[in-house]
């Protein structure tokens, strides 16, 4: 069972600690927009290098795309 939690407001009550024993709680923060830059270029960089496509004007979208998505993100 898998479930997902927000902070309490809004109408929603917090979780007691009888009931959240029962599960492993995990948080995940969020990243910002140079960190989450860096990470999708090097994932882009390492597919442009693995397709032989290095310094065309698709490697130079492939990177535009990965800023555009941020941005929508």
């Amino acid at each position: 069972m898998v479930g997902a939690m927000c902070p309490p407001a809004g109408g929603k009550n917090p979780v007691t600690p009888r009931f959240s024993r029962h599960f492993n709680v995990i948080t995940c923060s969020n990243f910002d927009k140079n960190v989450m830059s860096r990470m999708f270029n090097k994932i882009i960089d390492y597919h442009i290098r693995r397709e032989g496509i290095m310094g065309t004007d698709t490697a130079r979208t492939l990177k535009m795309v990965v800023d555009a998505s941020i941005d929508v993100f």
